[in-house]
């Protein structure tokens, strides 16, 4: 029986894997090549890629606490406890911020409360909720959509004209 175990643990020891982890393996990756490609296209192909993919939406359930600066689309479903900066704001009906929001454009299906100043058009749903202090350019408010607060209009920012026929002294 005892000359059984040892002739096993023979065999044992020659099926016993090779430790192949302990060699070293070196790699080396080159960079891609971007001379043959203009600059100024490599350029124009980042920056609509940017515009195309820069939505940010912070889902249901979610909680943010802090700032957000956004180049493009925010969509909020979920809590946000902070100031918004983008170029364009959706609060869905299960979403909820409570900051300071600076866009062109804000569409409220759900809560909103702070300082917010939209410059183009603040709309609020049915459903929606606005309190604050509120600054925009344009506003539409569906029935059943509420607005509490101090409310003003944004003025029009217009280019200043110079007539052709006054001459700097």
């Amino acid at each position: 029986c005892l000359q059984f175990f040892s002739n096993e643990r023979k065999h044992m020891s020659l099926l016993r894997p090779k430790n192949i982890y302990k060699e070293k393996i070196e790699a080396k990756f080159a960079p891609i090549n971007t001379i043959d490609f203009p600059k100024e296209q490599i350029d124009k192909n980042k920056s609509n890629e940017k515009k195309k993919n820069s939505t940010l939406m912070i889902g249901e359930g979610v909680k943010i606490t802090g700032n957000i600066l956004a180049d493009n689309e925010v969509i909020i479903q979920g809590n946000v406890e902070g100031d918004v900066e983008c170029d364009s704001i959706h609060i869905n009906q299960s979403g909820k911020i409570n900051g300071n929001i600076k866009s062109k454009t804000m569409n409220i299906e759900g809560i909103a409360e702070g300082e917010i100043n939209v410059e183009d058009v603040l709309t609020i749903k049915s459903d929606g909720k606005l309190s604050g202090k509120i600054c925009y350019g344009r506003i539409q408010i569906e029935e059943g959509g509420q607005l509490s607060g101090e409310t003003s209009v944004a003025e029009k920012k217009e280019k200043e004209t110079k007539p052709d026929d006054w001459k700097a002294l």
